[in-house]
Protein backbone atom coordinates (compact mmCIF):
# COMPACT_ATOMS: atom_id res chain seq x y z
CA UNK A 1 0.00 0.00 0.00
CA UNK A 2 1.29 3.49 -1.11
CA UNK A 3 0.98 5.44 2.55
CA UNK A 4 -0.38 8.80 1.25
CA UNK A 5 1.66 11.47 2.01
CA UNK A 6 -0.01 15.41 1.84
CA UNK A 7 1.85 17.57 0.06
CA UNK A 8 1.03 21.06 0.81
CA UNK A 9 3.34 24.61 -0.42
CA UNK A 10 2.11 27.57 1.32
CA UNK A 11 4.79 30.55 0.37
CA UNK A 12 3.91 33.50 2.30
CA UNK A 13 6.09 36.92 1.90
CA UNK A 14 5.80 40.02 4.26
CA UNK A 15 7.28 43.38 4.62
CA UNK A 16 9.53 46.08 5.97
CA UNK A 17 9.11 49.45 6.97
CA UNK A 18 10.68 51.98 8.67
CA UNK A 19 8.82 54.61 9.59
CA UNK A 20 10.71 58.09 11.08
CA UNK A 21 7.96 60.18 12.07
CA UNK A 22 8.27 61.39 15.43
CA UNK A 23 4.95 63.13 15.77
CA UNK A 24 3.14 60.63 18.45
CA UNK A 25 -0.65 61.06 16.64
CA UNK A 26 0.69 60.12 13.06
CA UNK A 27 3.16 57.64 14.46
CA UNK A 28 -0.21 55.65 15.78
CA UNK A 29 -1.68 55.91 12.79
CA UNK A 30 0.97 54.50 10.93
CA UNK A 31 0.83 51.39 13.23
CA UNK A 32 -2.28 50.70 12.70
CA UNK A 33 -3.53 49.23 9.14
CA UNK A 34 -5.91 49.87 6.56
CA UNK A 35 -8.66 47.57 6.27
CA UNK A 36 -10.96 50.09 4.72
CA UNK A 37 -11.20 48.44 1.25
CA UNK A 38 -12.50 44.65 0.22
CA UNK A 39 -9.63 42.84 -0.92
CA UNK A 40 -10.80 41.39 -4.68
CA UNK A 41 -6.75 39.59 -5.51
CA UNK A 42 -3.43 38.41 -4.30
CA UNK A 43 -0.84 37.77 -7.19
CA UNK A 44 2.39 36.41 -6.46
CA UNK A 45 5.27 36.71 -9.40
CA UNK A 46 8.13 34.02 -8.73
CA UNK A 47 10.78 36.11 -10.70
CA UNK A 48 13.68 33.09 -10.34
CA UNK A 49 11.23 30.61 -12.38
CA UNK A 50 10.67 30.77 -15.96
CA UNK A 51 7.26 33.33 -15.55
CA UNK A 52 5.57 31.34 -12.91
CA UNK A 53 2.20 32.94 -10.87
CA UNK A 54 -0.33 32.44 -8.94
CA UNK A 55 -3.37 34.92 -8.16
CA UNK A 56 -5.32 34.31 -5.26
CA UNK A 57 -8.94 35.96 -5.57
CA UNK A 58 -11.06 37.15 -3.19
CA UNK A 59 -14.77 37.66 -2.17
CA UNK A 60 -16.75 39.00 1.20
CA UNK A 61 -12.41 38.73 2.28
CA UNK A 62 -13.09 34.57 1.38
CA UNK A 63 -10.58 33.41 -0.42
CA UNK A 64 -12.83 31.96 -3.45
CA UNK A 65 -9.96 29.74 -5.70
CA UNK A 66 -6.45 30.11 -6.11
CA UNK A 67 -5.54 29.96 -10.22
CA UNK A 68 -1.33 29.85 -11.14
CA UNK A 69 0.02 30.67 -14.95
CA UNK A 70 0.09 26.38 -15.43
CA UNK A 71 -3.51 26.62 -15.57
CA UNK A 72 -4.00 24.71 -11.76
CA UNK A 73 -6.94 25.78 -9.68
CA UNK A 74 -8.12 25.45 -6.05
CA UNK A 75 -11.69 26.00 -5.23
CA UNK A 76 -12.85 26.81 -1.93
CA UNK A 77 -16.24 26.65 0.08
CA UNK A 78 -17.60 27.72 3.38
CA UNK A 79 -19.59 27.28 5.96
CA UNK A 80 -20.06 30.35 8.30
CA UNK A 81 -16.50 31.78 8.75
CA UNK A 82 -15.00 28.44 8.40
CA UNK A 83 -13.43 26.70 5.27
CA UNK A 84 -15.33 23.67 4.64
CA UNK A 85 -14.13 22.33 1.65
CA UNK A 86 -11.15 22.42 -0.73
CA UNK A 87 -11.22 21.37 -4.67
CA UNK A 88 -7.84 21.11 -6.38
CA UNK A 89 -7.98 20.72 -9.87
CA UNK A 90 -4.85 20.10 -12.36
CA UNK A 91 -4.68 22.18 -15.36
CA UNK A 92 -6.91 20.05 -17.49
CA UNK A 93 -9.75 20.80 -15.16
CA UNK A 94 -9.60 17.14 -13.72
CA UNK A 95 -10.08 17.38 -9.85
CA UNK A 96 -6.67 15.65 -8.26
CA UNK A 97 -7.76 15.85 -4.86
CA UNK A 98 -10.66 17.06 -2.18
CA UNK A 99 -10.45 18.36 1.01
CA UNK A 100 -12.76 18.53 3.42
CA UNK A 101 -13.03 20.37 6.86
CA UNK A 102 -15.08 19.78 10.16
CA UNK A 103 -15.58 21.84 13.17
CA UNK A 104 -17.23 21.55 16.47
CA UNK A 105 -19.63 24.16 18.28
CA UNK A 106 -16.66 26.21 19.41
CA UNK A 107 -15.21 26.71 16.01
CA UNK A 108 -12.34 24.48 16.14
CA UNK A 109 -11.32 22.09 13.51
CA UNK A 110 -12.23 18.35 14.73
CA UNK A 111 -11.66 16.28 11.17
CA UNK A 112 -9.53 16.86 7.97
CA UNK A 113 -9.94 14.44 5.41
CA UNK A 114 -7.80 14.41 2.08
CA UNK A 115 -9.43 12.54 -1.02
CA UNK A 116 -7.18 11.58 -4.07
CA UNK A 117 -9.26 11.10 -7.28
CA UNK A 118 -7.69 7.71 -8.13
CA UNK A 119 -8.68 8.17 -11.73
CA UNK A 120 -6.02 11.04 -12.18
CA UNK A 121 -3.71 10.53 -9.20
CA UNK A 122 -2.48 7.15 -10.78
CA UNK A 123 -0.95 5.24 -8.02
CA UNK A 124 -2.52 6.36 -5.01
CA UNK A 125 -4.77 3.69 -3.32
CA UNK A 126 -6.18 5.28 -0.09
CA UNK A 127 -6.97 8.24 1.30
CA UNK A 128 -6.13 10.10 4.97
CA UNK A 129 -8.36 11.05 7.82
CA UNK A 130 -6.64 13.71 10.49
CA UNK A 131 -8.94 13.44 14.08
CA UNK A 132 -8.30 16.14 16.08
CA UNK A 133 -8.59 15.54 19.81
CA UNK A 134 -9.09 18.36 22.48
CA UNK A 135 -7.40 18.30 25.94
CA UNK A 136 -6.44 21.48 28.80
CA UNK A 137 -3.01 21.84 27.36
CA UNK A 138 -2.51 19.74 24.53
CA UNK A 139 -4.22 18.20 21.03
CA UNK A 140 -3.89 14.96 19.62
CA UNK A 141 -3.92 14.30 16.06
CA UNK A 142 -5.31 10.24 14.49
CA UNK A 143 -4.17 9.97 10.93
CA UNK A 144 -6.35 6.93 9.56
CA UNK A 145 -5.86 5.32 6.28
CA UNK A 146 -8.70 4.21 4.34
CA UNK A 147 -9.08 2.45 0.80
CA UNK A 148 -11.68 3.54 -2.03
CA UNK A 149 -14.43 0.67 0.18
CA UNK A 150 -13.66 2.66 3.06
CA UNK A 151 -12.24 0.18 4.43
CA UNK A 152 -9.74 1.50 7.47
CA UNK A 153 -6.25 0.24 6.76
CA UNK A 154 -3.67 -1.06 9.07
CA UNK A 155 -1.57 1.58 10.69
CA UNK A 156 -1.97 5.19 11.78
CA UNK A 157 -0.38 7.92 12.68
CA UNK A 158 -0.64 9.92 15.64
CA UNK A 159 1.02 13.18 16.85
CA UNK A 160 0.62 15.28 20.16
CA UNK A 161 0.40 18.91 19.86
CA UNK A 162 0.91 21.08 23.21
CA UNK A 163 -0.40 24.55 24.07
CA UNK A 164 0.91 27.36 26.29
CA UNK A 165 -1.61 30.57 26.18
CA UNK A 166 -3.84 29.05 23.70
CA UNK A 167 -0.86 29.04 21.27
CA UNK A 168 0.44 25.92 20.32
CA UNK A 169 3.88 25.77 21.19
CA UNK A 170 5.02 22.24 20.54
CA UNK A 171 4.72 18.86 18.14
CA UNK A 172 5.98 15.31 18.14
CA UNK A 173 4.99 12.25 16.52
CA UNK A 174 4.07 10.11 19.66
CA UNK A 175 6.33 6.82 18.45
CA UNK A 176 9.28 9.03 17.75
CA UNK A 177 9.13 10.85 21.40
CA UNK A 178 10.37 14.09 22.39
CA UNK A 179 14.05 13.34 20.65
CA UNK A 180 12.63 14.58 17.15
CA UNK A 181 10.03 17.40 17.46
CA UNK A 182 9.32 20.81 16.54
CA UNK A 183 8.83 24.02 19.13
CA UNK A 184 7.92 27.33 18.47
CA UNK A 185 8.06 30.47 20.75
CA UNK A 186 6.28 33.21 20.67
CA UNK A 187 6.57 36.96 21.79
CA UNK A 188 2.71 38.65 22.65
CA UNK A 189 0.87 36.72 19.67
CA UNK A 190 3.99 36.88 17.01
CA UNK A 191 6.34 33.29 16.77
CA UNK A 192 10.03 34.46 17.28
CA UNK A 193 11.70 31.33 17.12
CA UNK A 194 10.89 28.03 14.70
CA UNK A 195 13.09 25.02 15.62
CA UNK A 196 13.33 21.58 14.27
CA UNK A 197 14.57 18.74 16.21
CA UNK A 198 16.42 15.70 15.91
CA UNK A 199 17.85 13.25 18.21
CA UNK A 200 17.47 16.08 20.40
CA UNK A 201 20.02 18.58 18.91
CA UNK A 202 18.67 21.63 16.70
CA UNK A 203 18.64 20.89 13.04
CA UNK A 204 17.29 23.73 11.99
CA UNK A 205 16.35 26.95 13.46
CA UNK A 206 14.93 29.70 12.12
CA UNK A 207 14.57 33.41 13.62
CA UNK A 208 11.85 35.91 13.08
CA UNK A 209 12.06 39.57 12.99
CA UNK A 210 8.70 42.01 13.06
CA UNK A 211 7.53 45.81 13.07
CA UNK A 212 5.89 47.56 15.41
CA UNK A 213 3.17 47.56 12.31
CA UNK A 214 -0.19 45.37 12.89
CA UNK A 215 -0.58 43.82 9.72
CA UNK A 216 -3.47 44.19 7.45
CA UNK A 217 -6.29 41.45 6.94
CA UNK A 218 -4.82 41.04 3.30
CA UNK A 219 -1.43 39.79 4.36
CA UNK A 220 -3.08 37.28 6.39
CA UNK A 221 -4.48 34.67 4.70
CA UNK A 222 -5.43 32.38 7.50
CA UNK A 223 -7.48 34.83 8.45
CA UNK A 224 -9.51 34.36 5.33
CA UNK A 225 -9.47 31.02 5.56
CA UNK A 226 -10.54 30.48 9.39
CA UNK A 227 -13.46 31.84 12.35
CA UNK A 228 -12.22 33.23 15.24
CA UNK A 229 -10.07 30.00 16.37
CA UNK A 230 -7.67 30.73 12.94
CA UNK A 231 -4.69 30.25 14.10
CA UNK A 232 -4.97 26.50 16.26
CA UNK A 233 -6.99 25.73 13.00
CA UNK A 234 -4.90 27.46 10.14
CA UNK A 235 -1.57 24.72 12.32
CA UNK A 236 -4.26 22.02 11.77
CA UNK A 237 -5.28 22.35 8.63
CA UNK A 238 -1.13 21.38 7.46
CA UNK A 239 -0.55 19.00 10.13
CA UNK A 240 -0.57 15.76 10.46
CA UNK A 241 0.71 11.97 9.58
CA UNK A 242 3.72 13.14 10.86
CA UNK A 243 4.01 16.67 8.98
CA UNK A 244 4.56 19.42 11.76
CA UNK A 245 3.64 22.96 10.58
CA UNK A 246 5.84 24.45 13.11
CA UNK A 247 9.11 23.83 11.34
CA UNK A 248 7.60 25.66 7.87
CA UNK A 249 9.20 29.21 7.97
CA UNK A 250 7.28 29.96 5.14
CA UNK A 251 3.62 29.02 7.32
CA UNK A 252 5.19 30.37 10.73
CA UNK A 253 4.30 34.40 10.03
CA UNK A 254 0.86 33.88 8.81
CA UNK A 255 0.46 33.36 12.86
CA UNK A 256 1.74 36.94 13.75
CA UNK A 257 -0.29 40.07 14.08
CA UNK A 258 2.14 42.20 12.97
CA UNK A 259 4.18 42.46 9.65
CA UNK A 260 7.23 40.68 9.03
CA UNK A 261 10.24 42.17 8.59
CA UNK A 262 12.61 39.29 7.78
CA UNK A 263 13.70 35.91 9.41
CA UNK A 264 17.08 34.41 9.32
CA UNK A 265 17.08 30.51 9.31
CA UNK A 266 20.25 28.06 9.73
CA UNK A 267 20.37 24.55 9.59
CA UNK A 268 22.49 21.75 10.41
CA UNK A 269 23.08 18.49 8.84
CA UNK A 270 25.72 15.84 10.19
CA UNK A 271 27.63 19.26 10.28
CA UNK A 272 27.04 20.38 7.06
CA UNK A 273 25.61 24.14 8.42
CA UNK A 274 23.79 25.67 5.77
CA UNK A 275 21.84 29.47 5.85
CA UNK A 276 18.84 31.07 4.54
CA UNK A 277 18.10 34.47 4.70
CA UNK A 278 14.78 36.15 4.27
CA UNK A 279 14.01 40.10 3.93
CA UNK A 280 10.74 41.80 2.90
CA UNK A 281 9.77 45.16 1.91
CA UNK A 282 6.37 46.44 1.38
CA UNK A 283 4.71 49.38 -0.38
CA UNK A 284 1.37 51.46 1.05
CA UNK A 285 -0.24 54.09 -0.62
CA UNK A 286 -0.30 57.59 0.57
CA UNK A 287 -3.88 56.21 3.16
CA UNK A 288 -1.20 53.35 4.80
CA UNK A 289 -3.36 51.02 2.17
CA UNK A 290 -0.83 47.41 1.45
CA UNK A 291 -0.64 47.10 -2.00
CA UNK A 292 2.58 45.10 -2.79
CA UNK A 293 5.72 43.51 -1.17
CA UNK A 294 8.41 41.98 -2.72
CA UNK A 295 10.44 39.24 -1.06
CA UNK A 296 14.16 38.23 -1.37
CA UNK A 297 15.67 35.16 -0.37
CA UNK A 298 19.43 34.26 0.06
CA UNK A 299 20.73 31.14 0.41
CA UNK A 300 24.24 29.74 1.00
CA UNK A 301 24.12 27.02 -1.71
CA UNK A 302 22.50 29.53 -3.93
CA UNK A 303 24.34 32.94 -5.51
CA UNK A 304 21.24 34.37 -6.70
CA UNK A 305 19.03 35.68 -4.59
CA UNK A 306 15.05 34.50 -5.18
CA UNK A 307 13.09 37.49 -5.29
CA UNK A 308 8.90 37.23 -5.40
CA UNK A 309 7.26 39.95 -5.91
CA UNK A 310 3.35 40.41 -4.68
CA UNK A 311 0.57 42.98 -5.82
CA UNK A 312 -2.97 43.27 -4.00
CA UNK A 313 -6.11 44.37 -5.83
CA UNK A 314 -8.90 46.08 -4.31
CA UNK A 315 -12.56 47.10 -5.03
Amino acid sequence: MKNYKKISFFLFLSIFILSCDSDHEEEQFINQPNNTRVLVSKTENFLYTDGYSKTTNFSSGKIIDIVDSEGKQDLYSYLNDNVSQIIEKNAEGAIMFTKTFSYDSSDRLIERREIPNPDVMIGWDNYVVHQFLYANNSISIVSKFFDFNDVLQDGEGLMLLDLEENNIIRSHVAILGMAQRDELAYAGNNPMIATHFTSNNPAVVTNFEYSNNVAADAYNIAKSMFGTEWRTNFILSTTGNGQSALSGPSIVPLLSENYLNGASSESNSNGNISTKELSVVYEFDENNLLIGQKETVIQSQNAEPLITVITYQYE
